[in-house]
């Protein structure tokens, strides 16, 4: 599995388990001049902004480890983009999280840190 599709794996388990949950997905990876958010959903008023990190098990770096405090400045820059785009979603609860998809043995497990930054 090349690690594109490793990606989308983990976005499909992620946006699975979101559903699950009770959450409606608005978007995914939706895309503008800075860069790509992975999901973006709402539940109850909040809305989320999920970044999804994919890694096989064992290879020494966790996902979460990806998401470094440039990558959460970005995000927010992002969410604020996405928002400007999307105005009738303004002054709503927003919250970021970081979705930690591992695979092992051709499983995916998904684990969710909300409000992460």
């Amino acid at each position: 599995m090349s690690t594109t599709d490793l990606g989308k794996a983990g976005e499909i388990e992620a946006a699975k388990r979101f559903k699950a949950e009770g959450y409606r997905i608005l978007d995914s990876n939706w895309r503008c001049k800075i860069g790509e958010i992975d999901l973006v959903l709402l539940k109850d008023g909040l809305l989320v902004f999920a970044e999804v990190k994919t890694r096989r098990a064992g290879t020494g770096f966790e996902p979460e480890e990806s998401v470094t405090p440039t990558k959460a400045a970005r995000l927010r820059r992002l969410a604020g983009a996405y928002l400007a785009a999307h105005p009738w979603l303004e002054g709503l609860e927003c919250r970021f999280d970081v979705v930690c998809a591992r695979v092992l043995g051709g499983r995916i497990t998904v684990n969710v840190i909300e409000n992460a930054f």
